[in-house]
């Protein structure tokens, strides 16, 4: 009985749609699995990138806590001196604009200096 069973066509066809219902999941998941592995180099990437900018940015602070960082951000920020300093301040030239008295026209004064002559 198994042997007629196993060779009928309604036992093959199941055996087919089986076979290609378990292909098409296997399929998806080895697709869902590249997704997650490209997901996660980026994610690392991004990882690696703050880790970066948390060094930039404690170095900076760092920085930013001995005298003299703080004497040149209260001079450059706060406008404030030492005592004993004298600021200068340097203003620049004023450049005088030179006024073109030949405008370039726009097209429709171009159009109207054509037609002139009918006015």
């Amino acid at each position: 009985m198994w042997e007629k069973i196993q060779q009928s066509t309604v036992f093959s066809i199941i055996i087919v749609i089986l076979a290609v219902f378990l292909g098409i999941n296997a399929y998806r998941t080895v697709r869902q699995s590249f997704a997650l592995q490209e997901e996660v180099v980026r994610e690392r990437g991004k990882i690696e990138e703050l880790r970066r900018k948390k060094a930039e940015i404690e170095a900076n602070l760092a920085e930013l806590q001995t005298k003299g960082a703080i004497e040149r951000e209260a001079k450059s920020r706060l406008n404030l001196k030492l005592p004993g300093e004298e600021v200068v301040v340097v203003v620049p030239e004023k450049k005088e604009e030179v006024v073109s008295t030949s405008s370039p026209r726009g097209f429709w004064e171009r159009i109207r200096q054509r037609f002139k002559f009918l006015q």
